[in-house]
């Protein structure tokens, strides 16, 4: 069966067209897409050899973003054409039409083909004019084989005589030749409003091009005729550039017993603009292209950006890990300087913090006998005229015991002098005091008493 994908809504913002048929220049045209507008940015030369520029064509990761409409042109000698008049339908029921009548209208078997269709201007009350477009598979796949040799995957075949039938405008009954190379050419009949007959011509060589070209419009002539749409001889037309004119126009003139009317093609880059912007129109990207070639690009594409996810992924596990190591050696390297001034100035720092030691000591040792002198003076200041202070102990620095003696009635001297002390400050610092221990010894009438408190420095002063 012949070859056809569902119209799909895809967004092209790209489109190339590639001609690298034989016996015309090898050219690819480059457009940007605005709107579903294509727009000529590049119009580049292909040489003969090696592969196309993957920058402009290439399927990668920048097409998953970006997609690419890769159209390219087939050859036209092998192609089959019919214009078929029907009735007015919707697109989606356009095909399965044309399906039903493509096993009685293909020149091959339905599964050695692929096909597409095309909605001309023109057509009778109540109906269309479609062009049916079939060429054998096996063409197709050839033609496909050269395309990816030289690294163009396409998403679309098609033929650029297309665009030329629909770059005629007939104002009446005519006829038209457009000749594709120098043994074929397109023969297009205009009758009533609407495109009758659409065929190729084709001659054995050139020296009978007249002969061969006078029996087949006459075959077409009679066919007309018999059908009802030719009741008269219509207008020839011949187009063509001036080398094509100079090589068809005798030939033709002889055929037809008259000369046509000469009228210059569209240049091709106009044709190719013109294909581009009727395969963003019709949402069809496949056309011609069988549907499992169609299928395969799409899985070489996903698989390469797989890959490519896969390899970039892996590629900066690598560069992560190069710059771990990198950054662990770093590291290691200042730790190894570190260490080597650690133990430098090792010896250094010990003798340093045992000097420090040695200093806090003896500022202790200082403060404490400061503390002390505090305390000595501090107790005799307060000392009452009837007692004696035999001793002062100082211990740790913030307690001192006093000892002391006094007549027998000097008791409350002592309790007196233990609470002086308790409201006095010694190095800045508020003391606090024990009740004192009062002692008589020896013989009544003649004793002594013996007396002692304690007296902590402890609380700052205020």
């Amino acid at each position: 069966m012949g070859e056809k994908l569902k119209p799909h809504s895809s967004r092209w913002p790209v489109a190339n067209v590639l001609d690298i048929r034989p016996g015309h220049p090898r050219k690819l045209w480059h457009f940007s897409v605005d709107k579903q507008k294509p727009q000529l940015r590049e119009d580049r030369v292909v040489e003969d050899e090696g592969p196309i520029s993957q920058e402009i064509v290439g399927k990668d990761w920048r097409a998953a973003v970006q997609k690419r409409l890769n159209i390219a042109w087939l050859p036209a000698e092998r192609i089959f054409l019919r214009a078929l008049q029907l009735p007015l339908c919707d697109e989606g029921e356009l095909a399965p039409m044309l399906e039903l009548q493509l096993e009685k209208l293909s020149p091959l078997p339905v599964g050695q083909v692929v096909w597409t269709h095309l909605r001309l201007p023109g057509g009778l009350e109540n109906q269309q004019t479609i062009l049916l477009v079939i060429l054998p598979r096996a063409a197709v796949e050839q033609f496909l084989g050269v395309l990816e040799a030289q690294g163009f995957n396409a998403d679309r075949l098609d033929l650029p005589i297309l665009d030329q039938l629909l770059a005629l405008q007939p104002a009446s009954d005519s006829a038209w030749l457009v000749p594709i190379n120098a043994t074929t050419s397109l023969a297009a009949w205009w009758a009533n409003g609407a495109w009758q007959n659409i065929s190729l011509l084709g001659t054995a060589s050139v020296a009978d091009r007249a002969k061969a070209l006078r029996n087949q419009i006459a075959q077409i002539q009679w066919a007309g005729e018999l059908e009802g749409w030719l009741l008269a001889e219509p207008d020839w037309h011949l187009v063509g550039g001036p080398e094509t004119i100079n090589e068809w126009e005798p030939a033709v003139a002889e055929a037809l017993g008259k000369s046509p009317e000469v009228q210059p093609p569209p240049a091709p880059a106009e044709l190719a603009t013109r294909c581009a912007e009727r395969a963003l129109r019709s949402g069809n990207a496949a056309a011609l292209l069988p549907s499992e070639r169609a299928l395969a690009y799409q899985q070489q594409l996903n698989n390469r950006l797989w890959i490519g996810a896969l390899g970039a992924v892996l590629s900066a596990y690598v560069i992560g890990v190069i710059l771990y190591v990198a950054a662990l050696q770093v590291v290691k390297f200042q730790q190894q300087r570190i260490d080597a001034s650690v133990r430098q100035i090792a010896g250094s720092y010990t003798n340093a913090f045992q000097m420090k030691k040695r200093v806090e000591i003896l500022e202790q040792q200082a403060n404490l006998k400061f503390a002390a002198l505090d305390a000595w003076k501090t107790a005799a200041v307060e000392l009452p005229q009837e007692l004696q202070l035999s001793s002062l102990v100082i211990s740790g620095g913030k307690k001192m015991t006093l000892f002391g003696t006094g007549p027998e009635s000097a008791q409350t001297k002592v309790t007196d002098y233990n609470e002086r002390l308790a409201k006095t400050t010694i190095n800045g610092q508020k003391v606090s005091v024990t009740p004192p221990d009062q002692r008589l010894s020896g013989s009544p009438g003649n004793q002594t008493l013996n007396w002692n408190f304690a007296v902590t420095i402890g609380e700052d002063s205020k």
